[in-house]
């Protein structure tokens, strides 16, 4: 079950039946009078590719990056995704966390859009297989 203040309009959830959909007012409405359960879907390489995030694997980390308007990437590390800066500046780099673990597709489209301004689009093939959480 999603707490219903995690979530914003456009977020992506999933049904009792394991299907996908957006947040909408009436999802909203829904989740207020427990006339629905959505789940949260966790986050994969999968969907971070169809969110537009290349895997680059640098650094002895799973790491996937996209174009931001400065050095943010998400990495894979002890079993949870981050957001973390990474810089290098002659022969130094410089890296530091950002943010708690990223563990649902709804959180990252939160913080991105924080950081951003910007809508966090997923597009996936579908030959790819996506799991929800329990």
């Amino acid at each position: 079950m999603i707490n219903i203040r995690d979530l914003r309009i456009g977020n992506w959830i999933a049904t009792d039946d394991n299907l996908f959909m957006q947040v909408t007012l009436s999802t909203f409405s829904s989740l207020e009078n427990s006339t629905g359960t959505y789940k949260p879907i966790p986050l994969t390489g999968d969907i971070l590719s169809g969110c537009g995030f290349t895997y680059s694997g640098e650094d002895d980390k799973y790491s996937y990056a996209r174009h931001f308007k400065s050095n943010l990437r998400i990495a894979y590390a002890d079993g949870q995704y981050i957001f973390y800066y990474f810089d290098k500046l002659g022969g130094i780099i410089l890296q530091d966390r950002l943010s708690s673990p990223i563990l649902y597709l709804h959180q990252l489209q939160n913080i991105y859009y924080c950081l951003t301004g910007d809508e966090l689009r997923l597009r996936l093939p579908a030959e790819v297989e996506l799991t929800v959480a329990d």
